[in-house]
């Protein structure tokens, strides 16, 4: 089985999604499951970042500094680089785990090449738009989110309460399966 994971935060960043993802990397190598990530390039020199992570599994993309979260970089690879990296490793599975630009892509990759996708929810961006009072925008980013887990053969959540929300929101997926 080969793996291709799709996120827009990282390692060196720090919260509950790269936490996870470093995780589940080990747990992938200790079962001998081919696996590769697409993530942002913070900036960081190689030396640090070889530190943190096994840079060998992950393919850096240049990203912006967001001001609403200085640590974070958003990234939005072309479409051809994706392609031909991934068409290379020759993933079996698609896991996305954000909904921005390499998770975008990771998408669309999925769709162009018919490979099963499975989508990870970790966000509700709605409470992060009311904390920064950016309201006016919820509509907006609601709607794109239902649209993007609409592609998902299989979208993780973690836990009951959230799944029940997404259902409640009108999120058309699939298949719903809370994580512990």
């Amino acid at each position: 089985m080969r793996i291709a994971y799709f996120t827009d935060t990282y390692i060196p960043e720090i919260n509950g999604v790269t936490n996870t993802l470093g995780k589940l990397s080990t747990y992938l190598e200790q079962r001998g499951i081919q696996h590769m990530f697409f993530a942002p390039d913070y900036n960081r020199n190689a030396g640090e970042i070889s530190l943190l992570s096994d840079e060998k599994k992950v393919k850096r993309f240049k990203g912006i500094k967001v001001a609403v979260s200085p640590e974070s970089r958003l990234a939005f690879p072309q479409t051809r680089h994706i392609n031909a990296i991934c068409d290379e490793f020759a993933p079996d599975l698609i896991h996305v785990t954000s909904e921005l630009g390499i998770g975008y892509r990771g998408m669309k990759y999925a769709a162009s090449r018919r490979l099963p996708l499975i989508m990870s929810y970790h966000t509700d961006y709605c409470k992060y738009l009311e904390y920064f009072k950016m309201g006016a925008f919820e509509n907006i980013i609601e709607a794109y989110l239902k649209w993007f887990y609409g592609f998902s053969d299989k979208t993780l959540a973690p836990s009951k309460h959230t799944l029940e929300q997404l259902q409640e929101n009108g999120y058309k997926l699939r298949h719903m399966v809370k994580r512990n």
